[in-house]
């Protein structure tokens, strides 16, 4: 604490002293705002290592191990939204109508995608196009499906 008092005033007494000399120059207001830069900067620089011995910013430190993972998870549950509708606009444009689209996705520890596929459920009514779904979904957008009857549990 005497440190950062002794800092800032030594601070003031360079910036009065720089200010005398120069008071009458061309430069007077450029001269100013360094001046008032540089004791800004004095008055911060200690009140940022206090905050480190207090231990404020190893608090911080420990929570952003886990932005990584949180932003991994934000970015796989976007990419499954972004595909299951681009699977939903694919057989829109066949005149195929999907009850629901559910994409399934890993990401590996090198946040790679390794593997994608698709659940979709029809309609009783869309059942004759199940074979045709499976057949887009992997030409087109490179996925696996897997078709299923609305209310069925398993995969056909």
């Amino acid at each position: 604490m005497v440190q950062w008092a002794v800092s800032i005033c030594i601070c003031s007494v360079v910036v009065c002293i720089v200010e005398m000399l120069l008071s009458d120059t061309a430069l007077e207001k450029t001269v100013r705002l360094v001046l008032g830069a540089f004791m800004l900067c004095a008055v911060m620089v200690p009140l940022g290592s206090m905050a480190v011995e207090m231990g404020e910013w190893e608090e911080t430190g420990e929570l952003s191990t886990d932005i990584p993972e949180s932003v991994a998870e934000q970015r796989r549950e976007f990419l499954e939204q972004e595909l299951a509708k681009l699977a939903d606009k694919t057989l829109e444009e066949e005149q195929i109508t999907a009850e629901a689209i559910r994409i399934r996705m890993d990401i590996d520890k090198d946040n790679c995608i390794t593997m994608i596929t698709a659940e979709v459920t029809v309609a009783p009514s869309q059942v004759r196009y199940m074979g045709k779904i499976r057949e887009l979904l992997r030409e087109k957008l490179g996925m696996e499906c897997q078709v299923k009857r609305e209310g069925e549990d398993e995969s056909r």
